[in-house]
């Protein structure tokens, strides 16, 4: 399987599913960016946030809101980094440069550890808010920041511990695909062939010298091989 890695036009499969992939979380950032938001208003009733894209402008969106937006622009800027990332990572598979082993098994299972990371950081980085049975906004901070106010984080329970801990499970497994997908094509160590190469029995010889040892066993045996002996 020499081709299992070749260059021609769009560069090979793999290349390609790092450019579609890349393409769809592009794709995602923008449905979120435009996409409007809602929050629980008076007696829980929505209230439209509009987008992060064309927020709505009043002062009473700007109070309850500004949360929502925060995290939707924080996964638009996940999502765009992880495709930036891919594309990078793609290139670098398609030039051909990282024929070992691990390393060019971990740039495969990037295509998936890279999302799954991103989503972790976004999980980390997004703010933790709640709403009281009024409707009240209750902001929590973040997984990496909690909010150190006694009264507010009683009320918030365990929401900032809870997603910090989904946030760094999510990078930890994506570290885990990307260093599994390096060990499954070439182990812990590093070789010079390609290892999506399968290793192909050779079924004739190489040069001529290597033919004569066998015309020699056929003289030896008795039989001429020339056709003036018929």
């Amino acid at each position: 399987m020499n081709d299992a890695i070749e260059s021609g036009p769009g560069g090979d499969r793999t290349v390609r599913a790092f450019r579609v992939v890349a393409l769809l979380l592009f794709a995602a950032a923008v449905i979120v960016w435009l996409r409007p938001l809602s929050v629980p208003g008076a007696n829980l009733r929505p209230f439209g946030c509009g987008s992060p894209a064309s927020p709505m402008g009043d002062n009473l969106a700007a109070v309850v809101c500004v949360d929502d937006w925060k995290a939707a622009r924080v996964l638009v800027m996940g999502l765009i980094a992880a495709g930036v990332v891919l594309l990078g990572a793609g290139q670098l598979l398609a030039s051909r440069r990282p024929t070992q082993g691990f390393l060019q098994g971990a740039i495969v299972a990037s295509i998936v550890g890279v999302p799954v990371a991103a989503f972790g950081v976004v999980r980390l980085l997004q703010p933790v808010f709640t709403h009281g049975s009024d409707s009240a906004l209750l902001r929590c901070g973040s997984a990496l920041s909690p909010t150190g106010n006694a009264m507010t984080t009683a009320l918030c329970g365990q929401s900032t511990q809870s997603q910090f801990f989904e946030g760094v499970g999510l990078v930890v497994l994506a570290l885990l695909a990307t260093i599994g997908g390096g060990y499954i094509v070439g182990g812990f160590t590093t070789g010079t062939r390609n290892d999506f190469d399968d290793d192909e029995p050779e079924t004739g010889p190489k040069n001529e010298n290597d033919a004569e040892p066998a015309l020699s066993a056929r003289s030896g045996d008795g039989t001429d091989p020339s056709p003036d002996a018929r």
